[in-house]
C-alpha cells in the first residue's frame, strides 16, 4: 500500500491533518500515515465544550501549530478539513435579509477565511509556504442552493475551486480542461517537483493528459467531463472501460 503521504515522507516532508471533529474520520486519517492528526480535542481551548470546532477556531489552531513547525525549520504538508460551514448546516451569521442557509454559510466562511488569509500574510509562513484552497465536492444542488442559482446542474457534480496562493505566485488562470479531483495529488507532486514516485494515485497531473483525468463518481453514478459538459458514463459506448478505471481509482479501501 503506497500512499501519497508515504511518497512525501520519502522526500523529507512531515505530514499533518487538521479537522473540526473528533470521531471516525480522525481514526481513518490516522491509518493514512500522517505524522499527526489534530482534531477537536487537540485544538480546542481548555474548558470549551462543543461538538465541533468553529471554522475560526480550526484555522487559528492550524496557524498556531504550523508556525511552531515552521520555526523548527520543518518541511511539511498539511491538510485541513473544516465542518462548521459544511453542507446541511446553517450559519449563525446571516447574509443580509435572505433566509437561505447556503448564502449564510458562504458569507460566514468568506469572513472567517479572509481573516485567516490576513494572519497568514503577516506571519513567517507566508515567506516559504504555498496555500492550496480546494473542496472535496461541489455545492449540493438542494433547495437553498437552487434558489441562489437555478442554472446549477441537477446532479451532485459541478465545478469546484483549486487555487494556489503564496508570496511569489503571480496571478494566472489555467484551463483545467475538464479535469476532476482525481488530478489533485498528482498536480501537487508536479508542483513539489516529485518525479517517478510509486503511489496508489492513478490520476495524472493537470498539466498532463491521461484516461482518468476527467472521470468522477457519485455513488452509484459514474461521470466524465467532456466538452465542458457533465456526461453520465452509462450513456456512452465506453461504459465498462470507464467503470473499471473509476472503480480502481476511487475504491481505495480495496487496495492493500
Amino acid at each position: 500500500f503506497k500512499s501519497p503521504i508515504q511518497a512525501l515522507k520519502r522526500n523529507g516532508y512531515k505530514n499533518y491533518f487538521f479537522l473540526s471533529q473528533q470521531g471516525k474520520l480522525n481514526e481513518l486519517l490516522e491509518t493514512m500515515h500522517f505524522d499527526n492528526v489534530y482534531g477537536k480535542n487537540a485544538l480546542k481551548k481548555k474548558g470549551r465544550k462543543t461538538w465541533i470546532l468553529s471554522d475560526e477556531e480550526l484555522f487559528d489552531g492550524v496557524l498556531k501549530t504550523l508556525l511552531e513547525k515552521n520555526s523548527n525549520n520543518e518541511r511539511f504538508f498539511a491538510g485541513v478539513y473544516n465542518f462548521d460551514t459544511h453542507n446541511g448546516l446553517d450559519s449563525n451569521l446571516k447574509f443580509k435579509n435572505y433566509n437561505n442557509e447556503v448564502l449564510n454559510r458562504f458569507h460566514k466562511f468568506d469572513l472567517v477565511f479572509g481573516k485567516f488569509i490576513k494572519k497568514f500574510e503577516k506571519s513567517p509562513l507566508f515567506d516559504n509556504t504555498i496555500l492550496i484552497f480546494t473542496s472535496d465536492h461541489s455545492t449540493f444542488p438542494g433547495k437553498f442552493a437552487r434558489e441562489v442559482d437555478p442554472t446549477m446542474p441537477r446532479r451532485f457534480v459541478d465545478k469546484i475551486p483549486f487555487l494556489f496562493f503564496g508570496k511569489n505566485i503571480s496571478h494566472d488562470i489555467y484551463n483545467s480542461d475538464g479535469a476532476t479531483s482525481i488530478t489533485f495529488m498528482p498536480t501537487l507532486f508536479d508542483v513539489f517537483g516529485l518525479k517517478n514516485e510509486p503511489n496508489m494515485t492513478l490520476g495524472c497531473s493537470l498539466f498532463e493528459k491521461c484516461a482518468t483525468r476527467s472521470l468522477g463518481a457519485i455513488d452509484p453514478f459514474l461521470y466524465k467531463i467532456q466538452d465542458d459538459q457533465i456526461v453520465e458514463i452509462s450513456k456512452t459506448t465506453d461504459y465498462e472501460s470507464y467503470k473499471r478505471l473509476i472503480e480502481i481509482s476511487y475504491a481505495l479501501s480495496n487496495l492493500e
